[in-house]
């Protein structure tokens, strides 16, 4: 799946975990709602938004989506739509934000705002504070990080059936991968040492171990075949496996001042906008021009 950094045939750097973002549903609500428990590798965004709203009654939502730290959200899951948002790449990148980049904040804004299916309190909390309104049936599904179906495996109360749903897909289903690294430093002390554990550590065997462990997608395939065969492919390991299929390297990791333009620009711009404070023209607005300002 991913590729490691050799010298001379020793492994010097490899990515070793990933995660994805991933629905997940209370299998019940969505029942009771007359929604069909989606199959297969991908889900439709426009079949999502419509469970979604045929689940939100009473004092249930849809969908509770804990957006408090956003940018990686948008820019990640955003690639459903071939969001880019930057072109180039070290310091002479630029930020264009057109309709692909506003598709997802646009889509998740109209959820909040006009079908009302997702709960505007939680685009304010962390993910675990959602999770807690999912485990207590307040939200039909919930957007998580992949990792969180250990808690769910681990703390969902007796009864409560839950899913992890096939993976959103708009224009595509990728998503941007992330993934956790190990390398040696070219000032380590043992480089042969270093490399003879990096080697070991990412045999198949040893890397499906950690990423069982720690309920993540390995980055290589025999690792995560590995993970298929010991889990069985139950409490959604297969779905969750099958999406790392989608994960790429997006645009933002080859840019040298995107931590600072994530936290001065983009998170305050994302947040107003969900907070129905500024339009989706202002926050494209703001958007590029704040990266002017970070990056002059």
């Amino acid at each position: 799946m991913w590729q490691t950094v050799t010298v001379d045939d020793k492994v010097i750097a490899a990515p070793t975990l990933l995660q994805s973002y991933m629905v997940f549903a209370n299998r019940s609500l969505l029942e009771e709602a007359g929604v069909e428990v989606p199959t297969g590798d991908t889900w439709s965004w426009d079949d999502f938004q419509a469970a979604a709203a045929a689940t939100t009654t009473g004092g249930v939502h849809g969908v509770g989506w804990g957006l408090t730290e956003p940018t990686a959200t948008m820019l990640s899951v955003g690639q459903n739509f071939g969001a880019a948002y930057f072109e180039g790449s070290g310091e002479d990148a630029t930020v264009t934000v057109g309709d692909a980049e506003l598709e997802l904040p646009e889509r998740i804004h109209q959820m909040t705002y006009e079908d009302k299916s997702l709960d505007p309190v939680t685009l304010t909390q962390a993910g675990s504070d959602v999770m807690t309104g999912f485990l207590k049936g307040r939200y039909a599904m919930t957007v998580q990080g992949s990792y969180i179906a250990q808690t769910l495996a681990e703390s969902a109360p007796a009864g409560f059936e839950w899913a992890v749903l096939p993976a959103l897909e708009g224009d595509s289903a990728e998503q941007a991968a992330n993934p956790q690294t190990l390398s040696v430093s070219a000032e380590s002390a043992d480089v042969d040492g270093a490399t003879e554990f990096i080697n070991f550590y990412m045999q198949a065997e040893n890397l499906a171990a950690v990423a069982e462990g720690d309920w993540l997608i390995p980055a290589s395939s025999d690792a995560a075949a590995q993970v298929e065969e010991d889990t069985g492919g139950e409490n959604g390991w297969s779905t969750i496996l099958a999406s790392g299929e989608y994960l790429t390297m997006a645009p933002f990791q080859a840019v040298t001042n995107y931590p600072q333009w994530k936290d001065q620009i983009a998170t305050p711009s994302f947040q107003r906008y969900l907070g129905n404070e500024i339009s989706a023209d202002e926050l494209a607005t703001e958007l590029e021009e704040g990266w002017e300002s970070v990056n002059n």
